[in-house]
């Protein structure tokens, strides 16, 4: 059994699904004893204690578990069991509170959550942490049986791969690693030679190291970082957490004195080798597994982060779970065309689908279609829940994707000068598609749906200026649309009829 441990903060909702994937249990901590329909305060730890100031959430207790619920059930492969754990049960001032947490759960279609003892409805299991043993030995021993009894899918495995995992993970672990948890390519041949694996396995190494990395036991991208293997996948979350950590720090601080590539960090959620230098030289060696720039490949590689700019000869990266949300996004956005929806299965988006499809479309390319909208040399209404991009440099053609919780909106805006291309919708929503796809397939998610679809082209002929409702009407023109597309009738198109004034 491996765990990993993760932060529960807003910016860990939007990470964790790349470190997770094939997932067999999850355990869901939260305090038991805060009201279901309060917005509960997020709060940030260092080993010293809590650091920064609380701020409120934007979502409501409720809100925030009936989220991580749907999803779980909106994984591709089997629901991972989830075992609900209530901790500050002391601090509840009577079961009543408990029971309403138990009726919240139960409205969610969660047929993979545990039960607790005799009762059917009994899915949380309430403990307080500063008592000992006596008081929470009975439930504690109960979470080890049900996490041993979780019937996951089997797979033969040669006993000698099985023994490779273990050589390797002791090897890292011994104080002649120069990298606690982290071997280079060569010293796991070497590790592996020495238990003889090459006699008897000719030609299986690379297929038992792609064994280990399928299954979230071992980190190693050999497209990208060949002589890398991390042999403990707690190391790179833990670097993340590092980040994110010192981000908060900074951001709270309200620093006068902090220099202008920190103050991008802060502001712009932007990294680089030399930021990432910055924030590990904060930290002791044996907190630190990896260098700057190996950071910087395996969280490109993730689409955790993307190349958006040069400075000074160094690469600037985004990363938009580092980003502040916005309340109300739909107020900072220039409205043109009607938006394209995506909607999700269980009525709202997954965890980190947003901030991977914002890296994803990023991503460097040649032509570079996609970049982020500047005004003034700084980026314009960028967000963690609201991103508008610029299409290709050379045009004024905007684009913003907005996380509304339950569906991502897609709005086109075109100066008033300018005349929509024909099919320049159509190219958007199938590039938007294509990238979600994409997304949903890394973090091992359902599809999505793209729905109540607006596609066409717009021209500002025979409309009024002078007209207060100018800027909300449109002309529409049929475009072509291919019969073969799978979303073919979802799709509309509007000729021009005569608008109403009275409207």
């Amino acid at each position: 059994i491996q765990f990993i441990d993760s932060g529960g903060q807003p910016e860990f909702h939007d990470l964790l699904p790349v470190f997770v994937p094939n997932t067999s249990v999850v355990l869901l901590v939260f305090k038991v004893s805060e009201e279901l329909d309060k917005k509960p305060m997020v709060e940030y730890y260092s080993p010293m204690g809590c650091i920064g100031n609380p701020y409120e959430s934007y979502l409501t207790n409720r809100e925030i578990l009936e989220h991580c619920l749907y999803v779980f059930h909106a994984l591709t492969g089997e629901c991972p069991t989830i075992l609900l754990i209530g901790t500050h049960k002391d601090q509840c001032e009577h079961e009543a509170k408990i029971k309403e947490w138990q009726e919240s759960i139960t409205k969610v279609p969660t047929a993979k959550v545990v039960r607790f003892g005799n009762f059917e409805k009994q899915c949380i299991a309430s403990v307080n942490c500063k008592a000992g043993e006596k008081e929470n030995g009975k439930i504690i021993e109960e979470i080890r049986d049900q996490i041993l009894q979780v019937e996951v899918k089997s797979e033969e495995t040669p006993i000698a791969w099985f023994v490779l995992e273990h050589t390797l993970k002791n090897a890292s672990r011994i104080e002649k690693s120069k990298r606690k948890g982290i071997l280079t390519y060569e010293q796991c041949k070497l590790e592996a030679d020495k238990i003889e694996f090459f006699k008897t396995n000719s030609g299986q190494f690379e297929e038992a190291l792609k064994h280990l990395v399928k299954y979230n036991i071992f980190i190693h991208y050999p497209e990208v970082l060949k002589d890398l293997v991390l042999c403990d996948p707690q190391l790179l979350l833990s670097m993340v957490t590092l980040i994110v950590r010192h981000h908060y720090i900074l951001k709270s601080s309200k620093d006068a004195a902090i220099n202008e590539t920190m103050s991008r960090f802060v502001k712009y959620a932007y990294i680089s080798a030399k930021i990432l230098k910055t924030i590990l030289a904060k930290y002791s060696k044996q907190d630190v597994f990896l260098s700057p720039n190996e950071c910087l490949i395996l969280l490109t590689h993730l689409k955790i982060i993307s190349a958006v700019e040069k400075i000074d000869n160094s690469d600037l990266y985004l990363m938009p779970a580092l980003l502040p949300r916005v309340n109300n996004p739909d107020a900072n956005i220039d409205k043109h065309l009607a938006p394209l929806h995506i909607r999700f299965g269980g009525g709202c988006a997954p965890s980190g689908m947003f901030c991977s499809l914002v890296t994803t479309l990023l991503q460097p390319a040649q032509p570079q279609l996609w970049t982020l909208c500047k005004r003034d040399g700084i980026p314009y209404c960028c967000f963690r829940n609201c991103v508008t991009f610029c299409y290709k440099e050379t045009t004024n053609y905007t684009i913003t994707l907005v996380d509304a919780f339950s569906h991502f909106s897609i709005y086109m805006h075109i100066p008033t000068c300018f005349k929509i291309p024909r099919g320049f919708p159509l190219i958007i929503r199938n590039k938007i598609h294509e990238s979600i796809n994409a997304v949903a397939e890394r973090l091992k998610y359902s599809k999505p749906v793209l729905e109540d679809a607006i596609i066409c082209t717009y021209q500002h002929t025979e409309l009024d200026p002078s007209d207060p409702n100018y800027n909300h009407l449109a002309v529409y023109q049929p475009t072509e649309l291919d019969p073969s597309d799978p979303n073919y009738n979802h799709l509309a198109v509007y000729q021009p009829t005569e608008l109403d004034p009275s409207d």
